[in-house]
């Protein structure tokens, strides 16, 4: 399970119901901001065409790996570790694939060889999740069927990202854009088997295949959803988004999918509170969750939503990651609504005591945690550096 099935039908779920009792409230704020920003930019964006209902989660996916790019040119770490899963690539592989990509380049050979559990953390530290992977992870593969496809993938991407997409805007051309969506769909097929434990089949029967390419891989996304990311990438751009994660191409702040306890709660994006200064970067982050649904009108999803992102902030166990505010980025509309997080915890309790209720929270997010991981303690205090 994850926090979010907590939060769906889990004991959190029951607690958040009846403690967030300003929940309707904030919602209804959403809603609202999505709409003025809808009206003032474009009407949101829409697919070309969906052929399936798995079409909305892989898009929402593939975004937020584009939008994790635009942040920095760091590993797409769980879509390696979705390789792993599913049997594409040994353990050594998906660290020496991590090891590529310039954040984690320059390692020594010790850290080199579990790159892919080194997550960057804000101040240039580093979040060193140190261990060998999980049970159900080394059940799946021991040698790894295609280990240099993904290399293979891996190499060409991190050499196109340098040449034609740079951090905090687009791609140099449409047609560069074109092909990092489509690296982004891939890399989503590959994110699935980690988050639901095998790829799609239509995207299993072509990584089996012995004479699949990297170029073939890519050559089979469909250009219809190609083109739907494209315009949802330059919605984000319009937004002012793109400049808000990485506003000096050279030296991105951003970081992508935050670990706040490892295979159970991830975020999308950190960003900083004001990243035009080192002060400001020192001051506090915003933890963003990217949306891309069609309609913020259904206040039970947005509450779950607006759950999440408190849940999220408060098991930030030893304050790791610095958040001070959370917020939506609602990528149809091009709508980016953020909140200080003691004024978001304070209105969706509605006046009710902050520190008692973050303490119930933890709590009870630390047995469920428990009970779902077989382990004694919620979350974890990794090494940092």
């Amino acid at each position: 399970m994850s926090l979010t099935g907590q939060l769906r039908d889990g004991g959190l779920a029951a607690w958040c119901t009846a403690t967030l009792t300003g929940t309707t409230a904030v919602a209804t704020q959403v809603a609202d901001r999505a709409a003025t920003a809808a009206a003032a930019v474009a009407p949101p964006v829409r697919p070309r065409r969906v052929d399936s209902p798995e079409h909305w989660a892989a898009i929402g996916g593939a975004l937020g790996q584009r939008l994790a790019f635009a942040t920095g040119h760091a590993p797409p770490f769980y879509a390696l570790l979705g390789a792993h899963r599913a049997g594409l690539a040994d353990w050594a592989t998906i660290q020496h694939a991590a090891a590529r990509f310039p954040t984690h380049a320059g390692l020594d050979p010790a850290r080199a060889a579990r790159a892919n559990q080194l997550r960057p953390l804000p101040g240039g530290a580093w979040l060193d999740l140190d261990h060998a992977p999980t049970a159900d992870l080394a059940g799946r593969s021991t040698h790894g069927a295609r280990p240099a496809l993904l290399l293979d993938l891996v190499d060409r991407l991190v050499a196109f990202l340098a040449a034609h997409a740079p951090p905090g805007g687009l791609a140099d051309t449409r047609g560069a854009e074109a092909v990092v969506a489509r690296v982004c769909m891939v890399l989503t097929d590959c994110e699935s088997a980690y988050r639901g434990g095998h790829l799609p089949p239509a995207a299993a029967a072509r990584w089996a295949d012995p004479a699949t390419t990297a170029a073939d891989l890519l050559a089979a996304v469909p250009d219809h959803q190609v083109a739907e990311l494209i315009d949802l990438i330059a919605r984000a751009h319009t937004a002012g988004l793109l400049t808000r994660l990485a506003p000096d191409p050279t030296t991105p702040v951003g970081i992508a999918g935050p670990v706040l306890v490892e295979h159970w709660a991830d975020g999308d994006l950190l960003i900083p509170t004001d990243p035009t200064t080192d002060a400001a970067r020192e001051s506090g982050w915003v933890l963003l969750d990217v949306k891309t649904v069609m309609s913020v009108r259904d206040p039970d999803r947005v509450a779950r939503w607006l759950w999440q992102l408190l849940g999220y902030a408060w098991l930030d166990h030893d304050d790791a990651h610095r958040i001070r505010g959370v917020g939506l980025y609602l990528a149809r509309h091009g709508a980016l609504i953020t909140w200080p997080l003691d004024r978001f915890a304070a209105a969706l309790l509605d006046g009710a005591d902050v520190p008692g209720a973050h303490a119930e929270f933890r709590e009870l997010a630390g047995r469920a945690w428990a009970a779902e991981s077989g382990r004694p303690t919620a979350g974890h205090t990794p090494a940092r550096r």
